[in-house]
């Protein structure tokens, strides 16, 4: 299990530097946003074929689709590269339910809704994966969809952190015409 947190977590981090790439608030060499959607596509691809973590990965991949957050090249050379491995290696497990279930909150978390009261909090933080993982984990005792969640998530925000001096506004880009690249 410990490869599984390992492999999540450094595809969270990844993720996060893809997006921040594709949004170009974050100077990096191309190289290393490619890299960056390589790994988390292929990272995620491997969990999904080589644990119980298939139905999740498999819903989170067709919720980003469908609600269209497939939308910079980055991010489509993470799902192709994701897309490639899982229909070259066969899935070892794939559970139905579970997948439906996790399609179902994978779209709430990535729905832009405007909420407002006591469900603003979990629409704004993209709670209901998570949510759902322990829940899964309180009625089955499959601590794995949790922990996988939780390690992708801290080290998607983690890299935010990490990255925050080096975060570049888009207005502050074309007022300015320089950007803080994140070698110097």
């Amino acid at each position: 299990m410990l490869y599984t947190l390992a492999v999540s977590a450094i595809c969270g981090f990844c993720a996060k530097l893809s997006d921040f790439a594709s949004e170009r608030q974050l100077q990096v060499p191309k190289v290393f946003a490619i890299l960056s959607s390589i790994i988390y596509g292929a990272g995620l691809a491997f969990l999904t074929i080589s644990s119980p973590l298939s139905s999740l990965f498999l819903a989170l991949a067709f919720a980003s689709t469908v609600c269209q957050k497939i939308d910079h090249p980055l991010h489509m050379l993470g799902l192709a590269v994701f897309t490639g491995f899982i229909l070259i290696f066969p899935i070892s497990s794939f559970d139905a339910p579970l997948f439906c279930l996790f399609l179902a909150l994978a779209i709430f978390d990535e729905l832009e809704l405007k909420i407002f009261g006591s469900l603003s909090f979990l629409f704004e933080n993209r709670l209901f994966v998570p949510i759902g993982a322990f829940l899964v984990f309180a009625y089955t005792g499959q601590i794995i969809f949790l922990a996988s969640i939780l390690a992708f998530d801290i080290f998607y925000r983690l890299c935010e952190f990490v990255f925050k001096d080096y975060l570049v506004s888009a207005t502050k880009q074309k007022q300015s015409g320089k950007t803080k690249h994140i070698l110097e």
